[in-house]
């Protein structure tokens, strides 16, 4: 739909911006209303921001105008999405028509028998589309995290990765893909079993390919549709995903103090690395020129992990450990910050010679001593009720490039202002224990 089509309330028209013109074209006129289930048509559907409290997740979610009128609100959970997929064969000669299905309830979709490749796509975001606003455009949870499913960018229309596993059920209708820190598996009929002539199958995701369009094309011609570079691809091996999967190449990590990076080889050495908890923690207040967050003395806590996991060939926001943070309850630290960021949910509490970082749950995301506290900080946090802005990154001017080597306030910004822009820094309210 176009944005003018819409009934779009002022304050999500803030929230939005310029991205509100790519968000309003991702919503289809066959498209389900949350609230009433109903088809949303062409006239009278508005769209309002929904914020996720726990996960900090945002998310945009339309609707009948006399279901609910568009606004932004916060919710502890989002309704069940729904999501399109088609099983087709080379360019010709396609299926018919995937009925259309909720992520309980499988589609139903007869492939072709006599064309090769085959190729499964699937459209993940069907009526709510979860991401975020960076500098003007709509960057979907996909596009910012689909390396951590084991996807990548087509190249010359077609999937360069099977290194990282994307494997077809056989026993059951789904497709798993298997990726270094993530798994997503979904319902799809219409793979024979198991694929008989064949030991690869085609898996293409995409949340800007239209559920519409997927039904309707049931070919690749639906993909070429696509804004380019929204298109992630995979080569399914056909049988059951082993425990661990080679990755040559696709992942990497390096402590950043030392020279040099080390290739992790495989999904278990990559995810040895994310339970690694190990940080380097400082204390300061946000109008500090070593930060500069804010022109207020909040007190903040910076938590800097001494390894960064990072995936090759991907955009921003690839940073495993950060990605990770940012789906237990912080929220990615903008390059322009104007006000406090949301309540996290998330703890601090100091254990034995350690200050951690808790999630809601009580996992420990980060731990290390903290030294060298500024005068009046503890106060300062006791003032606030126990409440504190933390921001959690692999390089945000905590550790000099050396041990010993001095890390003045002009590049410790340096290298937080590098993070906030390249999306590899997250942050929230938590509250001191």
């Amino acid at each position: 739909m176009q944005g003018d089509s819409l009934q779009v309330a002022d304050t999500v028209r803030d929230v939005l911006g310029p991205a509100l013109n790519d968000v309003a074209g991702l919503v289809e006129e066959d498209g389900e209303c949350v609230c009433c289930a109903g088809v949303l048509g062409s006239t009278g559907v508005s769209i309002s921001v929904w914020t996720v409290r726990p996960l900090q997740l945002t998310a945009v979610v339309p609707t009948h105008t006399r279901c609910r009128t568009s606004g932004c609100v916060t919710v502890e959970e989002l309704p069940p999405a729904t999501h399109n997929s088609v099983v087709f064969r080379g360019l010709h000669a396609p299926p018919p028509p995937a009925a259309r299905r909720r992520w309980w309830r499988p589609t139903v979709a007869t492939p072709s028998t006599t064309m090769t490749p085959l190729t499964v796509l699937i459209n993940p975001s069907r009526d709510i589309q979860i991401g975020e606003v960076l500098d003007g455009r709509w960057v979907s949870d996909l596009d910012r995290n689909h390396a951590t499913y084991g996807l990548d960018p087509m190249v010359q229309g077609q999937p360069q990765n099977e290194s990282w596993g994307a494997f077809a059920g056989v026993d059951e209708p789904t497709v798993h893909l298997e990726g270094p820190r993530q798994s997503y598996t979904v319902n799809v009929t219409g793979i024979p079993d198991p694929a008989a002539d064949q030991d690869r199958i085609v898996v293409l995701v995409s949340d800007r390919v239209k559920a519409g369009t997927i039904v309707a094309e049931r070919s690749p011609a639906a993909v070429a549709e696509a804004p380019a570079g929204t298109v992630y691809g995979a080569l399914a091996v056909v049988g059951s995903a082993p425990a661990d999967l080679p990755l040559p190449g696709s992942g990497q990590a390096w402590a950043p103090e030392a020279p040099g990076r080390e290739w992790l080889r495989t999904t278990s050495a990559v995810r040895s690395q994310e339970t690694d908890t190990s940080c380097s923690l400082r204390a300061t207040f946000a109008n500090d020129p070593s930060v500069a967050l804010l022109p207020t003395p909040v007190p903040v806590l910076l938590v800097e992990p001494l390894r960064a996991v990072v995936a090759a060939h991907t955009q921003g926001g690839a940073e495993l450990r950060v990605t990770n943070a940012r789906g237990r309850g912080l929220a990615a630290l903008p390059p322009l910050v104007t006000v406090e960021p949301a309540s996290s949910l998330l703890s601090v509490r100091t254990r034995g010679m350690d200050t951690e970082l808790l999630t809601k749950q009580g996992d420990v995301l980060g731990a290390g001593p903290l030294a060298d506290v500024p005068a009046g900080w503890h106060a300062a946090v006791a003032a606030a009720g126990g409440q504190l802005i933390v921001v959690y990154g692999c390089a945000i001017g905590v550790r000099p490039a050396a041990p010993g080597k001095p890390f003045p306030a002009a590049a410790r910004r340096r290298e937080l202002v590098h993070s906030q822009t390249g999306n590899l820094a997250a942050w929230g309210l938590a509250r001191w224990r």
